[in-house]
């Protein structure tokens, strides 16, 4: 028992080799990202290209050439992290029997019937244009007279102030009051 315990072990700190683990081909996926014309120095620190969520990731050298190393021959989820600007995400298949071992496609994670294939080059690599400068916030409208105008609050105030505007007085409420009076004794004295 002891005997197999060290061996288990032993097996275990090779790493399985003394199992016979297979030779697993690895590949590799190089590209350039399209610089935005507007980049600073900061662009090409913040800038990461990941497979999978994080599984595998790549970082940008000066000219926005990347290349991500021993990666095993599977489908995977090419997208370019930066804080500021958008890129479009690509499905890349990775395998030796496609045309320079990578096959990729632009990521259409919604309507799939629509298959763009992207060329991948044997010096080049993948081309990944920018989309859009990422927008965190709305823009504010500017200011205008008309907003407070149309404001509901003011509007009660100014149909409150209105009314108050019609309504008779009180000095003309008691005039009322006294010629009622005097109409109505007039009435009874004539009766």
């Amino acid at each position: 028992m002891a005997i197999g315990m060290l061996l288990s072990i032993v097996i275990l700190i090779m790493g399985g080799s003394a199992l016979g683990a297979t030779d697993v081909t690895r590949y590799q996926i190089r590209g350039k990202v399209h610089l935005p014309p507007d980049h600073d120095r900061a662009f090409i620190a913040n800038t990461r290209i990941v497979l999978d969520g994080g599984v595998f990731q790549g970082f940008l050298k000066e000219d926005g050439t990347f290349v991500i190393n021993d990666i095993p021959s599977a489908s995977y989820t090419l997208e370019v992290f930066n804080p500021y600007y958008q890129y479009m995400p690509m499905r890349v298949d990775v395998n030796r029997q496609f045309a320079n071992n990578v096959r990729a496609f632009q990521a259409d994670f919604i309507g799939l019937e629509h298959v763009i294939p992207v060329p991948y080059l044997r010096e080049a690599g993948l081309e990944i244009p920018y989309v859009t400068r990422m927008n965190y916030f709305e823009v504010r409208k500017p200011w205008s007279i008309r907003d407070i105008l149309f404001n509901p609050s003011l509007i009660m105030v100014f149909v409150m102030m209105g009314a108050m505007y019609m309504m008779p007085s009180k000095e003309k409420l008691e005039e009322m009051k006294r010629e009622l009076q005097e109409t109505d004794s007039s009435t009874t004295e004539s009766k």
